[in-house]
Order: structure tokens, then C-alpha cells, then sequence
């Protein structure tokens, strides 16, 4: 049995959009064993894989580059306040659903 897990190790969730953080949290671990993924399952997880890792790399370089820090602050700003809404959206969704039950 060959398996894979999703590496989300040092991963800013506040950087992809909703739909693909949840398309990460059904992944996110859990073990996969590739001989029994389907050929859409496998294109799936690796979609989400190379998007975690492009802004795992994007997040490193604005760590060690400081001309691309001051490059991509006003990006950096949106991905927090993106951040920011999700959280809100998540806390009011709960307060919801504590006053329907």
C-alpha cells in the first residue's frame, strides 16, 4: 500500500480562497492510499498540494526578501483581511446555529 498525506506545515490559511480552504480541510489529515484513489481524486489532491506549497514559497520569500516584502504588502493586506472576514463569517454562523437549536 502506497499512501500520502496533505503537508500543511507552516500553511497561512488566511491566503486561499474559501473554496479552496475547504477543499484543504477535507484533505487535511487524512492518509490516502494511492492505489485506490481515482485518477480525479489524485488530480484533486494535488491541486490542493501545489497550492498549499505555492504560498508556503510565496510566504518564505516575503520572509527573506525584503524588496519583495514591500512589493506585496498591499497583497498581504487583503490575505488578512480575508483572514478577518472568514473568522467573522465562521463566529456568526455559529452564533446562528446556538440560536435556531
Amino acid at each position: 500500500m502506497r499512501s500520502i498525506t496533505l503537508d500543511t506545515d507552516m500553511f497561512n490559511e488566511d491566503m486561499v480562497s474559501d473554496e479552496s480552504l475547504e477543499t484543504i480541510r477535507r484533505f487535511k489529515g487524512k492518509t490516502f492510499d494511492l492505489d485506490t484513489m481515482t485518477p480525479s481524486e489524485k488530480a484533486e489532491f494535488d491541486w490542493t498540494q501545489d497550492l498549499i506549497n505555492f504560498c508556503r514559497d510565496r510566504e518564505h520569500k516575503r520572509g527573506i526578501n525584503q524588496a519583495y516584502a514591500r512589493a506585496s504588502e498591499a497583497e498581504w493586506e487583503l490575505f488578512h483581511k480575508r483572514g478577518r472576514e472568514r473568522a467573522m463569517r465562521e463566529a456568526q454562523r455559529e452564533k446562528d446555529s446556538e440560536i435556531a437549536s
